[in-house]
């Protein structure tokens, strides 16, 4: 899928959601059952202002399923904000 298709689906996922305006928009899951067993998660996020879907993902030797639902939101703002903080200081 190219880029253009994803942010065609995205704009269209978040108009069926009602979801207003944004400037990032993230869809994500993550999976884990106990902190001594491993976790994973997923996520793609979409800077509308940018133009820009970027996809992530990770895991960890131990995470709760709480943990892994959390991950996806948590790790998207942070490279949000550093791509965002990187694109400011340079202009």
């Amino acid at each position: 899928m190219s880029n253009t298709e994803e942010m065609e689906s995205l704009e269209s996922l978040a108009s069926d959601l009602k979801v207003g305006d944004f400037d990032l928009f993230v869809v994500g899951d993550g999976a884990g059952s106990f902190v001594h067993t491993s976790c994973g998660w997923y996520c793609v996020a979409y800077d509308r202002q940018r133009k820009q879907v970027s996809h992530h993902h990770g895991g960890a030797n131990g995470g709760t399923n709480n943990y892994a639902e959390l991950e996806p939101g948590v790790f998207a703002l942070w490279a949000y904000r550093h791509v965002l903080w990187a694109h400011h200081a340079t202009a």
